[in-house]
């Protein structure tokens, strides 16, 4: 058997640091038909995939959502996540 490595250590805290972590808010859209076909929003610790053709507003959505993680509790986002 060979010792674990340090970068394994952390990984592995770190795992354990995310599987405890306490729920969080979904980050939402604030597009009505979009937050509910996501269960509320794009949820934090999970990977979302946007996916579509060029000019599809991909990118845009994206931006859009970084800047909703910044918008305070009280008006619905998720003060910075």
């Amino acid at each position: 058997l060979q010792p674990q490595s340090h970068h394994h250590q952390q990984a592995t805290k770190a795992t354990k640091a995310t599987t405890t972590a306490p729920p969080t808010r979904p980050i939402v859209t604030f597009a009505k038909s979009i937050d509910t076909l996501l269960g509320g929003g794009l949820h934090p610790r999970e990977l979302t995939e946007l996916i579509g053709p060029p000019s599809s507003g991909r990118t845009q959505l994206a931006m859009q959502l970084c800047i909703n993680t910044r918008i305070p509790k009280e008006y619905g986002g998720t003060e910075g996540i």
